[in-house]
């Protein structure tokens, strides 16, 4: 397994931001009624990563091709993909929440908690399987989640993943002068709380880079030998 591993740039293109902020516009009041986490998803910070995500598939994934986007909530990125031509369906544990909006652009959705559920498509049914910013939310077993995602998509398909560094130069600074091992996240408590004010977890933990890659290329041993 061959891994890309990059850091965001700071500044996406304009096509892609643009798509976003368009997405942004049409859903500004429905994140704003939806309280802090939601309402963070209006910021510049998140504006532009979510444009930079639209930009890393555009360089590497053609628009013919099958998407799933999991942990799509709030489905600016998966609106984003589809106003620009992609093919994509999405997948989050509470889509009724972006019922409306969903419904407008025609958003193919699928309800399934990927930590307890098996994912619902058949083998190999995917493409690209874009998995960002899910990843530091896990809290039961990884394993279990990343061989379903392995599973649904086709032999040389395109996982698109991305979560903090928890070795990046904010992570190292946030460690060394106030004592904690996150790069984003700064109260562990506020981040197992989301589960009773939001219904999901917040960051259980955030990973360098070299464990990522290290965990994939030992989960993909392990679903040869488990389903091949």
């Amino acid at each position: 397994m061959n891994y890309l591993i990059k850091q965001e740039p700071y500044n996406p293109t304009s096509t892609s931001l643009k798509a976003i902020k368009e997405v942004l516009t049409i859903m500004r009041s429905d994140l704003a009624n939806m309280g802090d986490w939601y309402n963070d998803y209006l910021s510049d910070f998140h504006c532009s990563r979510l444009a930079y995500n639209i930009d890393y598939l555009e360089q590497y994934v053609e628009k013919r091709k099958s998407i799933i986007d999991i942990g799509g909530s709030p489905f600016i990125q998966t609106i984003g993909l589809k106003m620009l031509g992609y093919d994509v369906w999405s997948l989050d544990m509470q889509p009724e929440k972006f019922d409306g909006i969903l419904s407008k652009f025609n958003i193919r959705i699928v309800k399934c908690n990927i930590e307890l559920e098996k994912i619902p498509f058949e083998e190999e049914r995917f493409d690209t399987v874009i998995f960002t910013e899910v990843f530091e939310h896990l809290r039961i077993n990884p394993i279990f989640t990343m061989k379903e995602v392995l599973r649904i998509m086709k032999p040389g398909g395109f996982l698109f993943l991305s979560t903090p560094n928890q070795k990046s130069l904010k992570g190292i600074i946030i460690f060394i002068f106030r004592n904690r091992c996150y790069s984003c996240a700064y109260d562990i408590y506020k981040e197992y709380n989301l589960c009773y004010t939001l219904g999901f977890m917040g960051h259980v933990r955030e990973y360098p880079a070299q464990e990522i890659s290290q965990f994939l290329e030992k989960n993909r041993v392990f679903y040869k030998r488990d389903y091949l």
